[in-house]
């Protein structure tokens, strides 16, 4: 019998940018372990490499859901919404409240990949 895939292994092949493997793995890894943010996480990660920005955000919304939830699943929310919406690596300008002068202004630049290794495996 073959070891369950963990979110490490998963990580790996990922690294290695061994994507296909990688996905193949997670999608086994949540099958088997469907409470388990860490491997939800890690799935989604490989999605987002993948250029899939909107099944990632939904795998990340799946592992806020688990019974024991990680911050980590909501910050990776937000990297997928950002890839989604087309403004990873843009810098993005909005005003500090309605009615004040367009010069105040906060700014921003979103960037998923920075989150990259954040699962502590490394």
């Amino acid at each position: 019998m073959a070891e369950p895939a963990s979110a490490e292994a998963i990580d790996q092949l990922r690294d290695d940018w061994k994507l296909s493997e990688a996905e193949e793995l997670g999608r086994r890894a949540v099958r088997d372990f469907p409470d388990d943010p860490a491997r939800w996480i890690a799935l989604g990660r490989v999605r987002l490499d993948r250029y899939f920005p909107e099944e990632a955000l939904e795998i990340f919304e799946r592992a806020s859901t688990c019974s024991d939830p990680v911050p980590e699943a909501v910050a990776w929310q937000v990297a997928a919404a950002g890839s989604a919406a087309g403004a990873v690596g843009q810098t993005l300008s909005y005003p500090w409240a309605m009615g004040q002068r367009s010069s105040l202004r906060s700014r921003f630049t979103i960037f998923p990949v920075a989150l990259r290794g954040s699962s502590g495996t490394k």
